[in-house]
């Protein structure tokens, strides 16, 4: 299933979106019964699993939720690639139109920070599973458990503050000379 605008913008081959789409790729699915297009702003794939249109990055992006037992996981695609886009002012260079990615995300981020959602962000190399607050981001890790601290900054802020690294004895030392 993809959104016909998308399929459209595929299959209209223009110089914008040619490096990241192959129409004959798409003529192919389509033929074979493998690729469906769908009108609207949300389509159920299966209970609890929807996928969501909102525009910006593209057309016709979408992010995928997945509900069960009152927890949401969302798969934000292109929306929100890494924990640096979080921040809704962070807009990716790729992003087709820069004002609709903001109005687009900046609802669903908010939602996703005031429910508590799992974020799975799959072009971040290192934190994939995350969750959004109003002051950072907490990771979500079996091995590892909490992944950063909230960062401390003006409220509406979604940015994400790693760990600080504890200085070296050098480091340490060369600070407590210059003081």
């Amino acid at each position: 299933m993809v959104p016909r605008v998308e399929l459209e913008a595929c299959l209209a081959e223009d110089a914008l979106r040619r490096a990241s789409y192959r129409a004959e790729d798409a003529r192919l699915l389509l033929a074979s019964g493998l690729l469906a297009p769908f009108d609207g702003e949300r389509l159920e794939l299966a209970p609890g699993i929807a996928a969501h249109r909102l525009g910006g990055h593209s057309d016709g992006v979408c992010v995928v939720t997945v509900e069960s037992q009152g927890k949401i996981l969302c798969f934000w695609s292109d929306v929100v690639p890494t924990r640096n886009h979080v921040n809704p002012l962070y807009i990716m260079a790729y992003d087709q139109d820069a004002v609709a990615s903001h109005a687009a995300r900046r609802p669903w981020i908010e939602r996703a920070a005031a429910e508590g959602w799992i974020n799975a962000l799959y072009h971040d190399p290192l934190h994939g599973f995350v969750r959004f607050t109003r002051e950072g981001i907490d990771g979500v890790s079996r091995r590892r458990g909490r992944i950063g601290r909230p960062c401390r900054r003006r409220a509406g802020s979604f940015a994400f503050a790693p760990r600080s690294p504890r200085p070296s004895s050098r480091s340490a030392r060369a600070s407590a000379s210059s003081a």
